[in-house]
C-alpha cells in the first residue's frame, strides 16, 4: 500500500507521462544498442526492459499507456563501442529530422553498452532482483556541450581547439571531460519507464548523477 503523499506523487507522474503520449501519440526514450557480442543477450536485455515497463505500468494504475510505448531502438553495429559524444551527435541528427517533439523523448536518449546491458542481465527480471549491482542503463543529454575554460561552448559539430584549454573543475576525467556535468548519466532501469520520463520534464539537474553513482531520483 502506497503512503498517501507516494500515491501522490505517483499520480503525478502518471498524468505527467499520459499527457505526453496523448499530446505526442508516443512516449518512451529512443534506445541505442552499442553492444553487439551476442544477439540473444540483446533479446533478454529487451525482455526485461519490457518487463520493468510492465511492472511500473501497474504500480501506477496506468497499464493502457503500453499500446503507446516505443523505445524506436536504433542499431547499427559501427555503434559498437562508440563514447556518448558520438551517440549523442547521432540522437541529436535523429532528432533533426523528426517532426516537433517538446515531451523528454526529444531532449534525452538512453544508450546501452556492455557494461549497463550485463547489470541488467545479472540482476533479472523484477521483482526477482536479488542482485548486489544495480541494473541501470545511460542516459544522454541531447543539449549539454563540453566547455571551454572560458565557459564558451565546443561546436557540436567540431573537435575541440587543441589550442584552448577544455574547463576543469578538478573531477576525475570521464572521457577526457573533467567537468562536474559530463552530460551523461547512470539510471537505474526500474526508474526509466514512468519515473524518469516524468521528472525529466522539470529539468537534467534532477536526475543527474555523476557516473559511477547510479541515478535513481
Amino acid at each position: 500500500m502506497w503512503a498517501e503523499n507516494e500515491s501522490k506523487e505517483i499520480d503525478i507522474d502518471a498524468r505527467i507521462v499520459e499527457s505526453w503520449a496523448e499530446i505526442e501519440d508516443t512516449w518512451g526514450f529512443v534506445v541505442y544498442r552499442c553492444t553487439y557480442n551476442d544477439d540473444g543477450d540483446w533479446k533478454e536485455f529487451m525482455e526485461y526492459l519490457t518487463a520493468y515497463v510492465q511492472e511500473a505500468l501497474q504500480a501506477y494504475g496506468v497499464e493502457h499507456l503500453m499500446s503507446k510505448l516505443n523505445w524506436h531502438v536504433q542499431e547499427d553495429s559501427s555503434f559498437e563501442g562508440a563514447t556518448k559524444a558520438t551517440i549523442r551527435q547521432t540522437f541529436e541528427d535523429w532528432r533533426s529530422r523528426q517532426p516537433q517533439i517538446i515531451s523528454p523523448r526529444g531532449d534525452y536518449c538512453i544508450m546501452v553498452d556492455q557494461d549497463s546491458l550485463d547489470s541488467v542481465l545479472v540482476a533479472g527480471k523484477p521483482p526477482d532482483d536479488l542482485s548486489c549491482l544495480e541494473p541501470y542503463v545511460i542516459l544522454i543529454d541531447r543539449q549539454w556541450r563540453q566547455l571551454y575554460e572560458d565557459e564558451t561552448e565546443v561546436p557540436d559539430d567540431s573537435k575541440p581547439d587543441p589550442a584552448r584549454r577544455l574547463l576543469d573543475q578538478d573531477c576525475e576525467a570521464l572521457e577526457g571531460c573533467r567537468m562536474e556535468d559530463v552530460g551523461w548519466t547512470m539510471v537505474n532501469i526500474a526508474a526509466v519507464p514512468i519515473r524518469m520520463y516524468s521528472v525529466l520534464d522539470t529539468g537534467w539537474d534532477i536526475v543527474y548523477q555523476r557516473p559511477p553513482t547510479v541515478s535513481n531520483p
